[in-house]
């Protein structure tokens, strides 16, 4: 049976939550892939589990650890960040930068080697889009995607995306992470993803817990591929590459993380 859990104002005060640190009013995240945690108002969490009988300790244990997690200034502290490079900075993406993700997504030049060109609509983005990357977002680790923006004129030009290779298949490989990216077509040319990719590989594998950083093209895609072997990365095989939004013939390149 299903039952809800209310965390009341005293967890709230104990995690010290205020909107301008959660930055998600009424937003929505998955933890573990069990709980779903909804910000309703600042005095009250829901948490909503598929219930079995004995667990409540166990799920209000995991709440407010997710709370922690994502509100607590302390748990932010350990998130990893990415240092300005040359020309670019970096920051998380989260819920807040659907309009940024529909925009980049509605070039069909930007999508040619994604899905054959066609662009998706606002409500895709909302119902595809956000919750994958939520499935694989983690601070902590530095699985997501890494807004681009140009430090001298401010622009949002693009993504860095990085989650463990095969995340969606039943062997993910926690230690070999999957970079890729992004950007607007105007920014095309520059450099732009070399110098974004170099810079959050450097950010990922400063933990120490990654062996390897692989990325993935469409035989066709020069241009990415041009930029896997900047990155250092070899060839390591062509093959049908799995994921639910369809089965694509890719190119895998890859380079061990020196220790």
């Amino acid at each position: 049976m299903s039952r809800e859990i209310d965390v009341f104002q005293s967890s709230i005060r104990q995690f010290d939550i205020s909107a301008n640190k959660v930055g998600w009013i009424d937003g929505n995240w998955n933890c573990c892939g069990i709980i779903t945690i909804r910000l309703n108002q600042l005095v009250s969490w829901r948490i909503r589990k598929k219930w079995h009988g004995g667990c409540i300790g166990i799920v209000a244990g995991l709440a407010r650890r997710a709370v922690s997690f994502w509100t607590n200034d302390s748990s932010l502290d350990h998130r990893v960040k990415v240092k300005d490079s040359e020309r670019l900075r970096f920051d998380m993406i989260t819920d807040q930068d659907v309009d940024f993700l529909f925009e980049l997504d509605q070039d069909p030049e930007v999508m040619r080697y994604i899905n054959g060109g066609k662009v998706p609509t606002l409500e895709e983005v909302h119902s595809i889009f956000l919750p994958r990357l939520n499935s694989y977002f983690n601070r902590e680790k530095g699985w997501g995607l890494f807004k681009i923006t140009v430090q001298e004129t401010n622009k949002e030009i693009g993504w860095i995306l990085v989650r463990p290779m095969g995340f969606f298949t039943d062997q993910p490989e926690y230690r070999n992470l999957e970079i890729g990216w992004r950007l607007l077509q105007t920014a095309w040319g520059n450099g732009y993803a070399t110098e974004a990719a170099t810079a959050v590989i450097e950010a990922i594998t400063a933990q120490g817990d990654v062996d390897f950083i692989s990325a993935l093209a469409m035989e066709g895609n020069e241009a990415s591929i041009k930029i896997m072997k900047k990155l250092g990365m070899k060839f390591v095989k062509k093959y049908l590459h799995h994921d639910p939004l369809g089965d694509e013939e890719c190119v895998y390149y890859r380079v061990r993380v020196e220790s």
